[in-house]
């Protein structure tokens, strides 16, 4: 990984972001907008591994990694206020960003809603015998809904390829981690499920550890890739 290049990505979707929050604040874009500032690195980081015939499932706090993917900043900006020139053609706004050049196969405002999309779509391409794999982020507050730990259990019985991401930045919107899951030890509790499970820091701050994680999520996308034993990773970054 070129760490300058990594540096420049995520300048450049913080300088995004906070151009997004001034528009929303002034009344310009359309329905919510969730910023992902202060998790940059976790959609470089990832994208760095992934390769293009990749896909990506997100969440609405989804600026980050459209850009990351190399979406392209005016389409996406277009797209927050409602333009038809916008990457979703002006009908999805901040919450429901698609793009099927870079391979964002979808993004939602439901919480946990778009994973078992996420397995449908893996499924998919298992039975197609193709080499691609799924992204899909989460996070926290999702580990709140059924329907995560029904994703977690379909991917695992179908042996899918399939990465969970989960962006634990201690709140789901406003509520803390310590008042929403009384699991504490997240990482713990997913590897009983059979899961690699990797837990990773990134502290934005003062220092960028980019590239230890994202050589394991190279390694566990290229075991995806395998044709004799297919797992699922799971990686839960704290941001």
């Amino acid at each position: 990984m070129d760490l300058i290049e990594a540096y420049k990505k995520m300048y450049e979707i913080r300088v995004f972001e906070r151009k997004a929050g001034e528009l929303h604040a002034r009344g310009l874009t359309g329905g919510y907008v969730h910023l992902c500032i202060g998790q940059e690195a976790i959609a470089v980081g990832v994208s760095e591994a992934m390769r293009r015939d990749d896909f990506v499932f997100s969440t609405y706090r989804n600026h980050g990694i459209y850009l990351a993917r190399g979406g392209d900043p005016k389409k996406l900006l277009l797209e927050l206020i409602g333009d038809v020139r916008g990457c979703s053609g002006g009908k999805g706004g901040s919450m429901h960003v698609v793009c099927g050049e870079i391979g964002l196969v979808w993004t939602g405002a439901i919480v946990a809603g778009h994973l078992p999309l996420a397995v449908g779509f893996a499924k998919a391409l298992k039975m197609k015998r193709s080499d691609s794999v799924v992204v899909a982020f989460a996070g926290d507050g999702a580990m709140d809904e059924g329907v995560f730990w029904e994703s977690l259990n379909l991917a695992k019985l179908y042996s899918v390829p399939l990465m969970f991401v989960i962006e634990n930045n201690r709140y789901a919107a406003h509520l803390s981690l310590r008042r929403h899951l009384s699991i504490r030890d997240l990482v713990g509790v997913l590897d009983k499920w059979g899961y690699s499970c990797i837990g990773c820091s990134v502290m934005m701050s003062r220092r960028c550890i980019l590239v230890p994680w994202s050589v394991w999520i190279g390694l566990g996308l290229a075991s995806l890739r395998s044709c004799c034993v297919i797992r699922i990773g799971f990686m839960v970054i704290s941001a």
